[in-house]
């Protein structure tokens, strides 16, 4: 993997999280599965959130956050459920 994604700044961002000259470079060779999978999702997720913060308008953003509340607070479909007659 260290041969594909060389150049990518991936290298520096995993030494940002994990300082030090070969935790990085070790992560990257397939070692430290532990430490690279919590680099990997912490890398997905600051990726997710730069790409949501720009695909969305702030309005967009508001509606999906009170969406997932909802959802979160098991309200979601409580009208489908009530008009079916199953509580």
């Amino acid at each position: 993997m260290g041969n594909i994604m060389e150049d990518s700044g991936l290298l520096e961002l995993i030494q940002v999280m994990y300082p030090g000259s070969t935790t990085a470079s070790h992560i990257l060779d397939g070692g430290c599965f532990d430490k690279a999978i919590r680099a990997h999702l912490l890398i997905d997720a600051a990726i997710y959130q730069h790409f949501v913060k720009h695909a969305f308008t702030e309005e967009e953003l508001v509606e999906m956050r009170t969406s997932m509340e909802k959802v979160a607070e098991g309200r979601m479909g409580e009208r489908h459920r009530s008009s079916s007659g199953t509580v």
